[in-house]
């Protein structure tokens, strides 16, 4: 017997490095998303506002200096599995 139990479903859709152009992008498939959502036009960055400490703070809630993950500075380093900063993947499992 099937279940009739709602599946409930989280999407997070990050737009990285589009600025002013978001608004004026012809994207009728992200805007029908948006309508049954939330969404913020106001979103304040962090420093450095590099994608890879802003994505960090993002996903785990802090500032850089917290989560410890600098992503933009050499691809050959070795990114902390850890951070102190639980992210929202961890407090949701």
């Amino acid at each position: 017997m099937a279940s009739t139990m709602a599946i409930k479903r989280v999407i997070i859709l990050g737009i990285d490095g589009a600025g002013a152009f978001v608004s004026e992008a012809d994207t009728p498939y992200i805007d029908v998303l948006l309508l049954g959502g939330a969404k913020t036009d106001h979103a304040q960055t962090v420093f450095p506002s590099n994608s890879g400490e802003c994505w960090g703070s993002l996903l785990h809630g802090v500032t850089p200096e917290r989560h410890e993950s600098h992503l933009n500075i050499k691809m050959e380093r070795n990114y902390p599995v850890a951070s102190a900063a639980p992210s929202i993947f961890q407090i949701i499992s």
